[in-house]
């Protein structure tokens, strides 16, 4: 644990890649029951959970930045949510759970950032990731046995739910060729 204690003492990166320095230092901070290492990495998400204006993060308008400029909701974005929410549920319920306000906002996320078309993220907000072995169109459905949407949603919270039906195809944005839409039932919270 030295090692990790040498190499990533403290939280200072934005987006997805603070949310990996955090859940390094808290799992560090699990292992050697070091208090002060939970409470930094608890402390170092609360910038993650605010809505940005400039730089990466995520924008009220639905959208997600990383490396300042770039569109990643279908790389980073979805990195970010779902090794937040895997920390948010290991945090849960316990001492160390977090109870930063805007915590709130991954429920807005899902629901404002992560919409497909045609059943597929667009693969122009993925990034360099979508170049890397192995990365495909994610289906909403989940891109791996077990990582559906609905498993983002930490257990435990009480939420109001509404459940609603989206229909959409690439017809209604591009406006050639033909395509059958596609309707799919979700928990909109």
């Amino acid at each position: 644990m030295t090692a990790v204690e040498r190499f990533q003492p403290t939280v200072d990166m934005n987006g997805a890649n603070r949310v990996w320095e955090c859940t390094v230092i808290a799992a560090r901070g699990m292992i050697v029951k070091n208090n002060a290492k939970l409470e930094q990495a608890i402390n170092g998400l609360t910038a993650v959970f605010d809505y940005v204006s400039d730089g990466g993060g995520f924008y009220t308008d639905g959208s997600f930045l990383q490396h300042s400029k770039h569109p990643y909701t279908g790389g980073y974005g979805k990195a970010l949510l779902s090794e937040l929410t895997s920390l948010l549920y290991v945090l849960g319920g316990s001492k160390c759970s977090v109870t930063a306000p805007g915590v709130r906002n991954v429920y807005n996320w899902i629901y404002d950032s992560f919409e497909t078309v045609d059943g597929v993220e667009k693969s122009s907000a993925s990034g360099w990731s979508e170049t890397m072995p192995g990365v495909h169109w994610a289906h909403i459905a989940g891109d791996n046995s077990g990582r559906d949407i609905g498993y983002y949603f930490p257990g435990g919270w009480m939420i109001k739910g509404l459940r609603e039906t989206r229909t959409g195809s690439w017809n209604e944005i591009q406006r050639t060729g033909s395509a059958e839409p596609l309707t799919r039932t979700y928990q909109n919270l």
